[in-house]
């Protein structure tokens, strides 16, 4: 076990070419039309801060819990690495159904109801969980959250190359699927 580990921290140190942000709509068809979402630094490095925008229009109202289906895989070279869901106490990690993904994105983010950006707040978007939007145009750009940092004996197992699947839903149904790809690195 040692030594498999050792090769892939090795390998990821090597063959780590980072790739620019990128995304695209997976969803045939959703409750949510995504136009644009863009996150920097490309690579989003750690510890530090990234910026997130978005521009989306919500086709109907979107309320009550949001959870979320993500497939995660990790790239190393040419190595494509599934990520299976791990459990860590009460939160979860890697591909997996989360049923409160209103909450892991406050987390993420920071964003939380007393201190929610004014560009949300001032389209009608509390920080706010169950979430509450209605059905509008939300456009928000370069809205900063804190990258943690991650212990060195473990970060060459988050540092690479990732695409995610995320597959959303709220109480009514399904808002949309996105697929993200992207790199991460150490400061």
């Amino acid at each position: 076990m040692q030594r498999t580990l050792l090769f892939v921290a090795l390998l990821s140190l090597v063959a780590g070419q980072n790739i620019p942000f990128q995304w695209s709509s997976c969803a045939s068809s959703s409750a949510v039309t995504i136009h644009s979402v863009d996150v920097s630094p490309s690579p989003i490095v750690y510890p530090g801060t990234a910026r997130l925008s978005v521009d989306i229009d919500t086709l109907r109202p979107i309320h009550g819990s949001l959870s979320a289906d993500l497939t995660m895989v990790r790239t190393i070279g040419s190595i494509r690495l599934p990520i299976r869901c791990y459990n860590l106490g009460e939160s979860q990690f890697g591909s997996c159904s989360y049923s409160n993904f209103c909450e892991a994105l406050q987390d993420l983010t920071g964003w939380v109801e007393d201190e929610c950006p004014n560009q949300l707040t001032q389209q009608g978007v509390a920080c706010t969980c169950p979430i509450q939007i209605a059905r509008q145009r939300v456009s928000f750009t370069q809205l900063p959250f804190e990258v943690p940092d991650i212990p060195p004996i473990i970060s060459f197992l988050f540092s690479g190359n990732w695409d995610i699947e995320a597959r959303i839903s709220d109480n009514v149904g399904e808002l949309g699927c996105v697929l993200l790809k992207f790199s991460i690195k150490p400061k």
